[in-house]
């Protein structure tokens, strides 16, 4: 599979954005969060991929050389599998197996957070559909600060060493990393807190987070329905908004 030549992954530009103090447009964000929300819709949906890794380390970005437009893409697919029927994928645990190196424990929801043993007495933990939409929440959230680690107590006090040691109980108790300020993307807020719902069946697919979610956030920035219609339909490409 051949892609175009990309620039750079998104973690060093958006921490390079925080530490030069870079005004970037909230459509800036928004086009680094867009590209690899359609990336795992796409994933899901077309290919019957679960990603199982998603994280700003894990997406590229580039600019269309005519505007500038910022596009970002959703790579490493070292840790996806094909889901079976039910949206899953088992990985089953070797008998002393550490869970730290089978999943990206900050970045999983906490139903998949629990080892089940299955019916030959192994420890297995599930990934599914609805922890990469988890997953991809984290990501925006990565998006939107900067590039901050997840439960760094240096990026929030709130999270001592006791939280670094467990955070999954932290996580499986109903507690999420603290949504920062979304500026115009108002309702982005709103979303991100139900990609992380405890319940997964409450959770949007990546299909109304891509099409209907991410995009709504939109509207306060463009201005008008008629040039939201045409973002959604990927024709909009303003520079002012999508530039950084």
């Amino acid at each position: 599979m051949l892609q175009e030549l990309m620039e750079g992954d998104v973690i060093s530009l958006i921490r390079k954005w925080r530490t030069d103090g870079v005004d970037v447009t909230a459509g800036a964000r928004l086009r680094l969060m867009l590209g690899p929300a359609l990336g795992l819709h796409h994933l899901h949906t077309e290919c019957g991929i679960i990603h199982r890794d998603i994280a700003a380390r894990n997406t590229c970005y580039t600019q269309k050389e005519e505007d500038g437009t910022l596009v970002a893409k959703l790579m490493d697919l070292g840790l996806s599998r094909d889901m079976d029927a039910a949206g899953e994928y088992g990985l089953t645990l070797l008998e002393n197996g550490n869970m730290r190196v089978a999943i990206p424990i900050d970045r999983t929801a906490p139903e998949c957070l629990v080892a089940q043993k299955d019916a030959d007495g192994n420890r297995r933990i599930v990934a599914t559909r609805e922890n990469d939409v988890f997953a991809m929440a984290v990501y925006f959230w990565e998006v939107l600060t900067g590039g901050l680690v997840p439960y760094d107590p240096q990026a929030d006090a709130r999270y001592e060493a006791a939280v670094i040691r467990d955070i999954p109980k932290h996580v499986k108790d109903g507690n999420r990393l603290e949504i920062p300020d979304v500026g115009p993307l108002v309702g982005l807020d709103t979303l991100i807190a139900s990609m992380w719902h405890q319940d997964p069946t409450q959770r949007p697919t990546m299909e109304q987070v891509s099409g209907r979610g991410v995009l709504l956030c939109v509207l306060g920035e463009v201005g008008s329905l008629c040039e939201w219609i045409l973002f959604s339909l990927g024709s909009y490409s303003s520079t002012s908004t999508i530039r950084g």
